[in-house]
């Protein structure tokens, strides 16, 4: 041998890879993508609460200045027949007790609209916070005509439950969470599997003694496998399948409360939208005769043919009509936003929206070897479908390919 000291370098590269693990990292990456999942759920839980406080605050801010119109109107209609009042009476034609009666209403009407002043600062400050501004900011809305909405719904019931059930982001996370709950109990039985593994290393070295002028290399490799069972693990692996299977069934119970309040929610709106589109219909007809009572009453009492009293009701009974119909257009506004958010469509652009009338079909393909071939389609109740098209042509010349080669064609 040489007893010399020697200067050493070299290199070495090692591979391991993993060849069969039975699911357990296969399961385990799935489960990392479906908890993606459940975050973009979640965010578009966030995004439709505030397109639903927005709205409803929009909306608020629409009431509350039409009906700071409607008081403002309604002051100007008590004030006008107070000077008429207070006029006839200093000709002697009507009583004192008519003219506090006037301007009693007068002064109800006032109050009113410094009710209505409160409420519209209110409601201004409300929507700034939803949209994130200053509370005190100026805001410049654009006029609403409440007679161009639309009294029908671009949807049925049943259409709006099965948008509900396909777009909504709680069912769709209790849907991934089953997803979850099933890979867990994949994983937790591939643990009872063995794990196997190869290796493979290169490497080179360099030797150099430098007194006695002699100098080698040497490369090496190697090839290895390995295999790991854990046989015995005290009942932990066999613990964690009980408790994945139980989270499981615990899934499917939630999923059927779910739906049980989803089709609550989506019943409740679209029951709300019919009851406040009635309203509006029966709130025009009520204003209708409110004015032409009112007409009536503030003519009979200019010739002499009517009472004071009939007067101030008439406008309270008016005013009180502008009120309901109001209340009424609101509430069917806000029915409609309800309904967005109970189907999870609020947040979906129109391109997303055009993909819900799509139909959506279950069953399999069949190659029909009839007039040079075509592809057809019957679904789980035995409806039988015929597909044409370049899209069509294609799929069925991957699937005949494949039929040839493991003989099924079917």
């Amino acid at each position: 041998g040489i007893y010399e000291a020697s200067d050493l370098k070299g290199w070495e590269a090692d591979l391991r890879q993993n060849i069969f693990t039975f699911g357990k990292l296969e399961n385990g990456i799935l489960i990392a993508l479906d908890n993606l999942e459940l975050a973009k759920q979640d965010l578009r839980k966030a995004k439709q609460d505030v397109i639903y406080n927005v709205a409803s605050s929009y909306f608020n801010v629409i009431k509350t200045r039409e009906l700071l119109k409607l008081f403002q109107d309604s002051l100007n209609m008590a004030g006008a027949h107070f000077d008429q009042v207070n006029a006839m009476q200093e000709q002697g034609i009507v009583a004192k007790n008519d003219v506090l009666r006037s301007e009693v209403a007068k002064i109800s009407a006032e109050h009113n609209l410094i009710k209505a002043r409160n409420a519209n600062e209110i409601t201004a400050s409300i929507l700034n916070s939803a949209i994130g501004n200053k509370i005190d900011e100026p805001i410049n809305l654009k006029n609403m005509e409440f007679e161009s909405l639309s009294n029908e719904l671009p949807y049925t019931y049943s259409e709006l439950l099965n948008n509900a059930f396909e777009n909504r982001p709680d069912i769709k996370q209790i849907n991934i969470a089953g997803n979850i709950s099933d890979k867990n109990s994949r994983m937790a039985k591939a643990g009872m599997l063995p794990s196997i593994t190869a290796q493979a290393s290169y490497g080179w070295r360099n030797t150099n003694y430098p007194v006695s002028a002699i100098n080698y290399d040497a490369t090496s490799w190697a090839i290895t496998g390995a295999a790991s069972w854990n046989l015995f693990d005290g009942f932990n692996i066999q613990s964690k399948i009980k408790e994945a299977d139980a989270q499981y069934r615990e899934t499917l119970a939630n999923k059927r409360a779910m739906e049980k309040a989803i089709e609550l929610d989506v019943k409740q709106s679209y029951l709300e939208f019919g009851a406040a589109n009635e309203m509006v219909k029966s709130s025009r007809k009520e204003v209708e005769s409110a004015s032409e009572n009112y007409d009536v009453a503030e003519n009979r009492f200019k010739n002499g043919l009517g009472t004071n009293i009939d007067v101030l009701d008439a406008q309270t009974v008016l005013t009180q009509a502008k009120t309901n119909l109001l209340s009424s257009q609101h509430e069917l506004l806000l029915s409609l936003a309800k309904i967005e958010k109970s189907t999870g469509l609020s947040d979906l652009s129109k391109e997303d929206r055009a993909k819900q009338d799509r139909i959506y079909l279950e069953g399999y393909f069949k190659l029909i070897f009839l007039e040079g071939g075509f592809l057809g389609f019957i679904d789980k109740n035995g409806n039988k479908y015929d597909l044409y098209g370049t899209k069509s042509k294609e799929l069925f010349q991957k699937i005949s390919r494949a039929g040839k080669e493991y003989n099924a064609p079917d």
